[in-house]
């Protein structure tokens, strides 16, 4: 884009805001104005005179300023260019931040650690709204925050850790992204979609709750019941299904790996998730409810020779 269309995106983007003071807002679309040119650079680069700089400090160091104000007029334009969408797909996913050559920089949390060395940075969880041609409509929530661990859940044992409420886990950010869709893309239909890490029994329940479909790859082989009410493994259902049809994927090249084109076997089936397995309650199951769904497999039964095979 031209500079000149730039100017009018950013105008167009944050035409209006929530910030209780109007310099508030005109001063973010200086900082936006001077990052859309440059969004590599540090701020000090980025602003290069003196006044801008001290002003973009300013700016984030003001206690009226957060993330959601600075986001809530782009998450109106992204209703807006959602208007005549059928359906939006709701991508959703977590990065880390690494600022570890920031030494200088507080706040900051350790989200990999071992004997060795210690990562320290922030981490945020985006959810990315587009069409179902791809076209990205925009954000429609973005969490960051700095891994904190309190004393108290470092000297849990496994079992008491894993049974906490899921609200006192970072992992709860997955299911807040069905409230913020909800919320923000009302009556749109929305597909929220997530990678492994969104695998969480919880987020498949709120979503049957709020009658919110969502499409999940899979981490576990939990415990199903099947048609005669008899408990068992999801991958062992999956393997004894007949192949229902074929997916032909071409594979674009990457490094060290060549192109090549999978032709992947198909099997799907609706299976109903079971909230406590052994039938016991626990605190982590006992406001569980059973969630009906379907799983869909896709298997590369016949890979390159030294090739693993897609699944």
């Amino acid at each position: 884009m031209s500079e000149n269309s730039d100017l009018k995106w950013i105008h167009e983007e944050f035409s209006s805001h929530s910030f209780s003071d109007e310099r508030l807002h005109k001063r973010l679309l200086k900082i936006t104005e001077a990052f859309s040119k440059s969004p590599s650079l540090s701020i000090n680069q980025a602003c290069a005179e003196w006044a801008a700089i001290k002003g973009a400090y300013r700016f984030f160091d003001n206690v009226n300023v957060s993330s959601d104000l600075i986001l809530e007029p782009h998450f109106k334009t992204t209703l807006e260019r959602c208007f005549g969408e059928e359906r939006i797909l709701v991508i959703q996913d977590g990065s880390k931040i690494n600022f570890d050559s920031h030494h200088a920089t507080e706040g900051l949390g350790s989200y990999c650690a071992n004997d060795r060395f210690e990562t320290k940075g922030l981490i945020t969880h985006t959810a990315l709204a587009i069409n179902t041609e791809g076209v990205p409509l925009g954000v429609i929530a973005q969490k960051t925050w700095a891994r904190d661990i309190p004393d108290s859940v470092k000297k849990m044992s496994p079992y008491d850790s894993f049974n906490r409420p899921i609200e006192d886990k970072e992992s709860y950010s997955w299911i807040e992204t069905i409230q913020h869709a909800k919320k923000r893309l009302p009556e749109k239909g929305i597909i929220i979609v997530g990678d492994r890490e969104n695998d969480i029994y919880e987020f498949f329940q709120e979503a049957l709750l709020e009658d919110v479909q969502f499409v999940v790859r899979s981490c576990y082989s939990r415990v199903i019941e099947d048609e005669f009410g008899l408990y068992e493994n999801l991958n062992k259902k999956l393997k004894n299904l007949p192949e229902m049809g074929r997916v032909c994927l071409h594979l674009p090249s990457r490094k060290g790996v060549k192109a090549r084109s999978a032709s992947l076997e198909l099997r799907y089936t609706e299976v109903m998730l079971i909230p406590a397995p052994r039938g016991i309650k626990t605190q982590k199951t006992k406001t569980r409810i059973e969630v009906p769904l379907f799983v869909v497999e896709l298997k590369e039964m016949n890979p390159p020779k030294g090739i693993k095979g897609l699944d």
